[in-house]
């Protein structure tokens, strides 16, 4: 008879440890508009290593280019030194892309309405969306399927559909207040020349032009590559069918 102080041993085979991603690629580039366009090229090289094409493919590079956008507009404001972090790792199902910035980190009471929205947009897409924020940054966390799977029920459809249109209107809404804002900070440098106050009217004019870049960027990537049209095709394509 075992002793009944004896400690149970499980015979049974231990399961095998989930292998850690791997990573692939890590960057760090300036927070400037020029850095969306090479973070999304760089992505793109590995998602295509990765056999995702069409709009698979499409749907990631709008997710990586919202989240490198957001990192330079809202992560990087008043911050000469301000970069984004970029890091790409793999495992067997699963594209994991981490942008991160070096900002002050997102408080709930101030995070901007336009930032809602772009984040809405890549909670749809990604298959996983996850957001870290603190006083020294934030980081956002996306996984895409490796199989190029993409949203294909009409619910789906719809609420990417209904995002991007969202975003479109909203990108717009804010590259005009964007302009507006630059040039009445235009204005306050011309009335601070010769004065003390010229050289910081002349920064926050500057500060005001990259954003403004950066809302263009992004304005005309979603005029031009905006998963709407796409979304909207495929819910026609699903409604007949069903």
């Amino acid at each position: 008879m075992a002793d009944n102080n004896e400690a149970l041993v499980s015979t049974d085979p231990a399961l095998p440890p989930v292998p850690a991603p791997a990573p692939r690629f890590r960057g760090r580039y300036p927070a400037t508009p020029l850095s969306v366009r090479v973070i999304r090229g760089e992505v793109e090289a590995v998602a295509g290593e990765c056999g995702l094409d069409g709009e698979a493919l499409h749907g990631v590079l709008l997710a990586v280019s919202e989240a490198a956008t957001n990192a330079v507009v809202h992560g990087s404001a008043g911050r000469e030194d301000a970069h984004i972090d970029l890091v790409v790792e793999l495992t067997e199902l699963e594209m994991l892309v981490t942008v991160s910035d070096s900002g002050k980190g997102l408080r709930p009471s101030a995070v901007p309405a336009g930032l809602h929205a772009g984040l809405a947009i890549i909670a749809i897409i990604t298959g996983h969306l996850h957001i870290r924020s603190s006083d020294t940054g934030t980081e956002v966390h996306m996984a895409f399927l490796r199989s190029g799977e993409v949203v294909d029920t009409a619910d789906g459809l719809r609420q990417l559909e209904d995002a991007a249109s969202q975003e479109r209107e909203g990108a717009g809404q804010r590259l005009d207040a964007a302009l507006s804002e630059q040039d009445r900070l235009g204005e306050r440098l011309d009335e601070a020349v010769g004065t003390s106050a010229e050289l910081r009217a002349y920064a926050r004019l500057q500060a005001a032009g990259e954003e403004v870049a950066a809302r263009q960027a992004w304005f005309d990537w979603i005029e031009t590559a905006s998963d709407g049209g796409v979304a909207r095709a495929q819910l026609a394509q699903f409604e007949l069918a069903n």
